[in-house]
């Protein structure tokens, strides 16, 4: 059985007529001279472990836009070489907290903003910079990221769906692996006068009743080397050269 571990993570998000970073990407540039409604600031940041090398893709939309007179972005994107757009890479401080020089985490709709709606943030772990190398928590390597409100059911991994609330709002994220264990099990053979092309061992097996071979600490011919089977009339281990 293996070892479950969790890397805590934390996404803060500040709502406020103004924030610490200033310039988002909007999906309609002409919002940036509006001045209704609130603005909200998104702060990402995994604890637990040393980040130094790793980066962060991370991706937000809005279930449906919000108004064009609030003076805010229902996206976190930014523009590609084809004229379309693409989620923001983000590099990692050494504690686990997210750099946004650029500001691309602020001016979000709250999700209070009309039409009411809620916001997704999906995210990719990479293992180098500029989002590089490997993504880690794609689903084969060991390291999958659920927000805590889904911890129990898993149904939404590597993702965050959630109400943007005028305040303060704080997720939790938990980046969850599992670790190895080792067991050894010991027994004792005595080698067996062997055949011209073979090794025979008796280790204590004896034949079961329904047929087969049981062996002290359950020892089972699938764990054995392959080359090495059961002697049924009397189940020594038999080994031959393949």
């Amino acid at each position: 059985m293996g070892v479950r571990m969790m890397v805590l993570g934390v996404a803060a998000v500040v709502i406020g007529s103004a924030g610490l970073l200033t310039t988002a990407c909007s999906d309609d540039p002409a919002r940036s001279a509006r001045k209704d409604g609130a603005t909200s600031k998104v702060a990402f940041a995994l604890s637990g472990g040393d980040f130094t090398g790793n980066s962060i893709r991370i991706c937000g939309v809005r279930a449906e836009s919000a108004d064009g007179k609030y003076r805010c972005n229902s996206t976190v994107s930014v523009p590609a070489d084809d004229g379309g757009t693409v989620c923001p890479c983000f590099e990692f401080a050494s504690d686990g907290a997210v750099l946004d020089p650029d500001g691309l985490l602020s001016g979000l709709c709250p999700s209070s903003d009309i039409p009411t709606a809620d916001w997704t943030f999906t995210y990719e772990i990479w293992s180098a910079t500029e989002c590089g190398g490997v993504q880690l928590n794609d689903g084969t390597n060991n390291l999958t990221c659920f927000d805590a409100q889904d911890l129990l059911t898993q149904a939404n991994p590597n993702q965050s769906t959630e109400t943007l609330a005028i305040g303060t709002n704080t997720n939790q994220v938990l980046c969850i692996t599992d670790n190895a264990l080792k067991a050894f099990q010991f027994g004792s053979c005595a080698t067996v006068p062997p055949e011209a092309t073979e090794s025979r061992y008796d280790c204590g097996c004896t034949v079961a009743d329904a047929g087969g071979c049981t062996c002290p600490g359950g020892l089972v011919e699938g764990n054995l080397q392959a080359g090495c089977t059961f002697d049924p009339a009397n189940c020594n281990i038999v080994c031959e050269e393949i």
